[in-house]
């Protein structure tokens, strides 16, 4: 299983640090570290704690979307939709359907573009 995204992923949906995480855990910050970048994998026990604290909605493991972007970042969904529209927001995609845009926000380019 790739622990590396999903764990990334239920990170910026429950808004919690790497650091929250280790504490939680009672882990290093490194071990987490290694985690979230995939040279190593949670035990089976702190695997089972994380899906347990940090719920995720099914829908949200492949996309977030423009609202939760735009609380993470602290800007509003009319900047992060223009952003993405105009290019300037690198972490997702505006494509365009007719009159109207579909928008996909990668959970992995999203949190490096805030640095977590």
């Amino acid at each position: 299983m790739d622990y590396s995204g999903e764990l990334m992923q239920r990170l910026l949906y429950n808004q919690m640090s790497q650091s929250d995480l280790a504490k939680m855990l009672n882990v290093s910050k490194s071990a987490v570290s290694q985690w979230v970048k995939g040279t190593s994998e949670p035990s089976t026990k702190n695997w089972e704690i994380i899906v347990e604290k940090l719920p995720i909605a099914d829908k949200e493991l492949k996309n977030i979307s423009v609202k939760k972007a735009s609380e993470i970042l602290g800007k509003s969904e009319q900047f992060v939709r223009i952003g993405l529209q105009r290019g300037f927001l690198d972490f997702g995609k505006a494509v365009k359907n007719g009159s109207k845009y579909n928008y996909h926000i990668s959970p992995y380019k999203l949190m490096e573009y805030v640095g977590a």
